[in-house]
Formats: structure tokens, C-alpha cells, sequence
């Protein structure tokens, strides 16, 4: 687990981007954030 602070912050809704390199390959929709 890493801070959810700064630029990269996520919140319920941001739509998370997976790529290799230039390409995009995945990509998954946040619908909640746990702060443990």
C-alpha cells in the first residue's frame, strides 16, 4: 500500500489507466477508497 496523497491522489470516480509503455491496456473505475 502506498499514501494516497499528491498528484496521483485517488478518489471514488477517477478512472485508473493501465499501460505498457505508450499503449493503454487496461484501465478500471474507482468506486471506493479504504483509509486504513
Amino acid at each position: 500500500m502506498v499514501e494516497n496523497i499528491g498528484p496521483y491522489q485517488i478518489q471514488p470516480g477517477t478512472v485508473v489507466v493501465i499501460s505498457e509503455g505508450p499503449k493503454p491496456v487496461g484501465y478500471f473505475h474507482v468506486d471506493e477508497v479504504r483509509d486504513e
